[in-house]
């Protein structure tokens, strides 16, 4: 409900770039992506304590974020706190994304090369 009112705000202010994506979808892909990696490493005794934590951290970083950017928009403004979260959110893809690349092909699981001995020929 809390991202309803600022896609009316951003919308009213179509040069502001529009911070909607994290708001709700970025924040479903990279729950769903998060959550995958969580049941694949913690032990299955655990689990359900690991999922709450995160979900508390998760909620608590939302909690903090809307605080922070209400000051940052108190202090600089509606405008330049959207940009300045723009600018924010693209570095921080462009530090994260090579990383995480460099890894997902570490633990990709190579194919197989064709046995050579069942050949009919």
């Amino acid at each position: 409900m809390a991202g309803t009112s600022f896609r009316a705000s951003a919308q009213a202010m179509p040069d502001v770039p529009s911070a909607t994506w994290p708001d709700g979808e970025g924040g479903a892909i990279a729950n769903v992506a998060l959550g995958a990696a969580v049941v694949a490493d913690v032990p299955e005794h655990l689990l359900g304590r690991a999922m709450a934590g995160l979900q508390v951290l998760m909620a608590a970083a939302g909690v903090a974020g809307a605080l922070a950017g209400g000051a940052l928009g108190d202090r600089v403004g509606v405008r330049p706190a959207l940009w300045l979260l723009a600018l924010v959110m693209l570095t921080a893809t462009a530090l994260a994304a090579p990383p995480a690349l460099r890894a997902a092909r570490r633990q990709a699981t190579p194919v197989a090369a064709p046995d050579e001995t069942l050949d009919p020929a």
